[in-house]
């Protein structure tokens, strides 16, 4: 491990290794070792230490040929060529993040079935995953709870109006990363390269947020755009509506006969995470991209995400770049929770329809046009406000020309809109 941190240290890449045991009669050795552990908490630590080094005997632990990786990392490889004996774990180094596993890192571990435990470095500090006999065998499962847990902590943050910065997530993830892997019958332990390691504690969160929902409905409109999806008839507000439910149940998710049973928001998180990361590529941390968006190569991808810098806010974004950064090209979906405004922009047969709730009741829904990066209602659409209810057209954001209102008391007329209100033409009803 420390000549793996040497490595990035001068090169700024990722290494990996992987740790395998040498030994005459491996499975037998497994048994007894198993044995062994199972009397731990009876034995002194010297009574211990003696039984451990005799048991070793000729078993040899070693470490196989560094791999080197990129910037981003790879595929640690774990056939005969890489190691000696059997793998039972790996290594591998951060250049910059912290010594916490990512997503990716833990989808890894428990793809590969062989490696009992995983272990990532960063500088001088290594912290190591451990599966036990319960721990998952579906890495898309796993991965859906690593987004879960990275979530819930930084939705707290947000709840609490916390500001975030890249020093207080490096100081939340560990604990997050814990409950990951304690949700997953894993642990995760902690300390300096070369010395003991000691397992971390869980962070908590609220799995009955409401801003889980708005997470959820996030990933359903961005896979909706990524595959072309059935239309958004649902609002983007922080509840289970019917219509929300009605789109999952009756659409192709994987689990959409169990939907609405047995879940609370941050389940319903989990399980479309679930979804995205069977069907796309993905980044799930304190937002969501889908597709991911770890290589350098430039791709749209829709990121959801949370924040509390302007009022407590989710948004659903369209953006474009890669890795090293990217650009907002629009708005599809905002709430914000003070004033209870939402809107949800969905593209239906090459157009742009809106579906914007305003305070005091105001609702338009109809076509919009993108200014910059906010879809203004452009088009044909219908606007409901203070009682009255106007079709027609509207021309950036505002209602235009000839079209119908119809009035509380129930009459309709035919009106021409003007800068200055409408003009009553001819009643209808």
């Amino acid at each position: 491990m420390q000549t793996l941190a040497g490595m990035t240290a001068q090169d700024g890449l990722e290494h990996a290794s992987c740790l395998s045991l040498v030994a005459s009669d491996i499975e037998g050795l497994k048994k007894e070792y198993a044995s062994l552990l199972s009397k731990r908490t009876s034995m002194s630590d010297e009574a211990y230490a003696a039984a451990e080094r005799k048991l070793l005997g000729d078993a040899v632990w070693k470490a196989g040929a560094s791999q080197s990786l990129t910037r981003m990392g790879g595929v640690i490889k774990n056939d005969e060529q890489w190691c000696d004996g059997e793998a039972v774990a790996e290594v591998h180094t951060h250049p910059k993040a912290p010594a916490v596993h990512s997503d990716v890192d833990l989808f890894s571990t428990v793809r590969k079935s062989q490696f009992h435990s995983s272990f990532a470095v960063f500088e001088s500090t290594v912290c190591g995953i451990v599966k036990t006999e319960a721990s998952p065998k579906d890495e898309y499962e796993a991965r859906s709870f690593y987004a879960v847990a990275q979530a819930g902590g930084h939705l707290k943050a947000v709840r609490n109006s916390e500001k975030i910065t890249d020093e207080s997530l490096a100081k939340s993830v560990p604990g997050l990363v814990a409950r990951t892997s304690e949700s997953i019958s894993m642990g995760l332990y902690c300390g300096k390269l070369g010395g003991p390691l000691e397992r971390v504690a869980p962070s908590s969160f609220d799995s009955e947020d409401p801003m889980f929902v708005l997470m959820a409905k996030g990933v359903a409109i961005s896979m909706k755009y990524l595959e072309n999806g059935d239309d958004l008839k649902f609002p983007f507000t922080p509840e289970f509506d019917p219509v929300f439910d009605r789109y999952i149940s009756e659409g192709d998710f994987l689990f959409s006969e169990e939907w609405a049973t047995h879940r609370s928001p941050a389940e319903a998180y989990r399980r479309m995470v679930y979804v995205a990361a069977v069907t796309q590529s993905m980044v799930a941390m304190n937002f969501i991209d889908i597709p991911g968006t770890r290589s350098e190569r430039e791709t749209t991808f829709y990121r959801t995400f949370c924040s509390s810098e302007a009022g407590m806010v989710c948004f659903v974004l369209e953006r474009y770049g890669n890795v090293e950064s990217s650009t907002n090209n629009g708005v599809l979906a905002r709430y914000r929770f003070e004033e209870r405004q939402s809107i949800l922009v969905d593209r239906i047969a090459g157009k742009y329809v809106l579906d914007e709730r305003m305070p005091g009741n105001s609702v338009y829904k109809g076509e919009c046009s993108f200014v910059e990066t906010r879809c203004r209602a452009h088009g044909v659409g219908t606007l409901t406000a203070e009682g009255l209810q106007f079709e027609g057209s509207f021309t950036k954001g505002s209602p235009t020309g000839k079209g119908i209102v119809t009035f509380p008391s129930g009459e309709v007329w035919t009106v021409n809109m003007t800068n200055e209100g409408f003009e009553k033409l001819e009643r209808i009803k």
